[in-house]
């Protein structure tokens, strides 16, 4: 450290011999650096403690923000590949949709023909019997309308003996005997 006397000293020799002249520049300026020299020596430590306080809270700032960026661009890279695995993905089954609906728009005319071939000759069999009963049942329903017919006729004929019925008998009575 510098000896305050020392200076002192050779700042009255200087002063002595005209070297530095005592104005009131060169006085302002004495007090200037006294007082920078002065708040050196007592604030130094003060002054000390607090940037290190604070370089150390810059410094601690600092780190967790690299912490949360470093956190951040993992995250983001990590997104980016699922995103670019989505994609890809994605495009995977467009194509497999487009395949797939190729496929089946190519075999659908085919499968149409073959279910249609294998349905409609079970619907014309299924008609085909339907029609064959339908055709056993009608005489037999024409044949019992007609018998219940005759026997009205002749119950009318016979036991009401309306003369309209009378005379209907007596004339299919006549024909039958004509074709025979």
């Amino acid at each position: 450290m510098i000896n305050f006397g020392i200076i002192t000293l050779t700042f009255l020799v200087f002063v002595y011999q005209n070297i530095i002249l005592i104005n009131e520049e060169t006085l302002i300026l004495l007090c200037f650096v006294a007082f920078c020299w002065l708040a050196f020596n007592r604030l130094k430590n003060a002054v000390y403690s607090n940037l290190t306080e604070t370089s150390k809270k810059i410094e601690t700032s600092v780190i967790v923000s690299m912490d949360q960026l470093s956190r951040l661009l993992t995250y983001s890279v990590e997104s980016q590949r699922i995103l670019k695995s989505v994609v890809s993905d994605l495009e995977s089954l467009g194509n497999h949709f487009h395949v797939l609906n190729s496929t089946l728009l190519s075999n659908l005319p085919h499968r149409l023909v073959k279910k249609s071939s294998e349905t409609y000759p079970k619907k014309l069999l299924f008609v085909q019997r339907l029609e064959q009963r339908t055709a056993k049942l009608l005489p037999l329903i024409v044949s019992r309308k007609l018998a219940k017919v005759a026997f009205i006729n002749k119950f009318f004929a016979h036991k009401v003996k309306i003369s309209a019925f009378t005379c209907k008998h007596n004339i299919s009575v006549r024909e039958y005997i004509n074709t025979i």
